[in-house]
């Protein structure tokens, strides 16, 4: 699912709905991103929100960080304003929203796919993020570098695509990591396969060792 697969009013998306405050800020008006989640009536929309809001309590969190109140003006016939009740919503505010939103609501089930890709990626990103990291701080390591989404080994049930290719200083041997994973973070089935078809694969070249996964430089024995 990509970052414009909430998509159920004309072309915009929940990222494209997103606003900046003067203080550089991300935020959401709840109004806008009502149709987006299955709700025609504010009012249904809004007993999530106060459910979410709830949520937002018992997590420790403090609501009004994430749920602002605001007003948001309305047009209507002949031109006249009407000012509405509004809310400026953070990203987690938009994320407690769709878990306690109504799942009969097939925008409501997309919605929480959504966020829970997002926060996979968030993840995986942190986890790569502390290992290049460590990387560009060891004194041992030549260079590294992320491979490309191009680089790809054949295995039996499919393509792999390996996390990084790291040289240490004084040595020709080149280190595939297979997958920087967080530390006890389980592997899928099918990663465990492709993972021990690559090891088996680079067996039979002396200046290529296969790691992974792991989770930390340190682990990368020479």
């Amino acid at each position: 699912m990509s970052d414009k697969s909430l998509v159920p009013m004309g072309s915009k998306s929940f990222e494209d709905l997103k606003k900046v405050n003067e203080y550089g800020a991300e935020y959401w008006s709840a109004r806008e991103i009502q149709p987006l989640l299955g709700y025609t009536q504010w009012r249904r929309f809004e007993d999530a929100v106060k459910r979410a809001i709830t949520s937002c309590k018992q997590s420790g969190n403090e609501p009004f960080h994430h749920f602002a109140g605001a007003g948001k003006p309305i047009e209507g016939g002949k031109g006249a304003v009407q000012t509405v009740n509004d809310y400026h919503l953070s990203r987690f505010a938009c994320y407690l929203i769709a878990q306690n939103g109504d799942p009969r609501k097939p925008e409501i089930a997309n919605a929480q796919k959504y966020f829970a890709i997002q926060a996979r990626r968030q993840e995986i990103s942190f986890v790569e993020n502390q290992f290049a990291r460590d990387c560009e701080s060891s004194e041992n390591i030549a260079f590294f570098f992320k491979l490309p989404f191009w680089f790809k080994i054949n295995t039996p049930i499919g393509t792999y695509n390996p996390d990084w290719a790291i040289v240490f200083k004084g040595e020709k041997k080149v280190y595939f990591v297979a997958e920087t994973k967080e530390k006890g973070q389980e592997l899928r089935g099918s990663e465990k396969i492709k993972i021990k078809c690559g090891t088996e694969h680079f067996k039979q070249f002396s200046d290529i060792r296969f790691k992974g996964p792991i989770s930390s430089v340190s682990e990368l024995s020479r």
